[in-house]
């Protein structure tokens, strides 16, 4: 993806304060690099459809706060 680094998915120390990685990493240029990759794989794969949906589970607010306490982009 254009302008999509390392530094900008798992940033370190001083890195986390940049603003300029947030901009680039929700640029226009990315964002048209994802759709781009979306209508790829849909065309490749018709049923690319997810099998349960976010509004088929229950959600609860402090297993949100939980799950955003914790999260990290580097476990991924």
């Amino acid at each position: 993806m254009p302008k999509v680094t390392p530094v900008h998915l798992s940033p370190k120390n001083f890195e986390k304060m940049r603003v300029s990685y947030a901009f680039q990493l929700f640029s226009n240029d990315v964002v048209k690099a994802l759709r781009l990759y979306k209508e790829l794989l849909t065309s490749q794969y018709e049923a690319t459809e997810p099998t349960t949906s976010q509004e088929d589970q229950p959600t609860d607010q402090s297993d949100d706060i939980a799950t955003w306490s914790n999260w990290s982009v580097t476990q991924y």
